[in-house]
């Protein structure tokens, strides 16, 4: 993501992962304090609810013993990375920061 202030790359996709790293930043180049912008929160809310049905479909995998009771988390595991990362990877991409003043 670049800073809306000097228009330089500000943060790495690894960093930006790093849980409030994506909605709250202090630029390294300008210093200028930075917020996430309404495209990152639409993609966090399009992360989350896929989280959220990752884990609903494996329960009820569980539950109607399609896979092992208690064997979920592995499923949980993998549908995040299959599911939920290439949406984290977009939001990077697309989503913005915007200052604090």
């Amino acid at each position: 993501m670049d800073c809306p202030r000097c228009h330089r790359t500000t943060i790495s996709f690894r960093q930006w992962c790093r849980s409030p790293n994506a909605f709250r930043w202090v630029c390294p180049r300008c210093g200028v304090r930075l917020k996430a912008g309404g495209a990152t929160w639409a993609w966090f809310v399009v992360a989350l609810l896929l989280a959220i049905a990752v884990v609903a479909i494996v329960r009820q995998a569980e539950l109607r013993g399609v896979i092992e009771p208690g064997s979920g988390r592995g499923y949980v595991g993998i549908g995040i990375v299959v599911m939920v990362l290439p949406v984290c990877g977009l939001a990077y991409r697309l989503g913005s920061y915007r200052t604090s003043d």
